[in-house]
């Protein structure tokens, strides 16, 4: 087992809180989901980057 840098986190009754370790393990997953399909996402086409207007020329001001 490891050694831990910070105590663990208690309720004010003094049992772990474990609301706080689930929500943790939830935005770490998402963060490594998202670190693991960074990468491999297609971009979207150009012409759908512009938006509505992107279809219609530009008019000089």
């Amino acid at each position: 087992m490891t050694q831990q840098d910070d105590p663990i986190r208690l309720r004010p009754d003094g049992s772990i809180d474990i609301a706080y370790y689930t929500q943790r393990g939830r935005v770490m997953r998402s963060e490594q989901a998202h670190r693991m399909l960074r990468g491999t996402a297609q971009s979207a086409p150009r012409w759908y980057r512009r938006g509505l207007w992107g279809f219609f020329p530009r008019v000089a001001s």
